[in-house]
């Protein structure tokens, strides 16, 4: 992979994993009223990935309008 491309790409990444592990973190100390299954967890996942789908994506954009 080329090393221009990856430096554009890490940003993104890291932005969606810490929106994805925030979302579910938040999530289950707030909002859980009742033990989670694992079925609650990859649901929760899910959402969390939406959103982060979406500011990565504005993560990346910001990256490839620098160069």
């Amino acid at each position: 992979m080329d090393e221009n491309l990856k430096q554009q790409l890490m940003p993104a990444v890291i932005v969606f994993n810490f929106t994805v592990l925030t979302y579910v973190l938040i999530t289950w100390i707030f909002f859980s009223t009742q033990p989670w299954f694992l079925s609650d967890f990859f649901y929760q996942a899910l959402i969390g990935a939406g959103i982060g789908l979406v500011t990565g994506g504005i993560a990346l954009g910001v990256m490839m309008m620098k160069k």
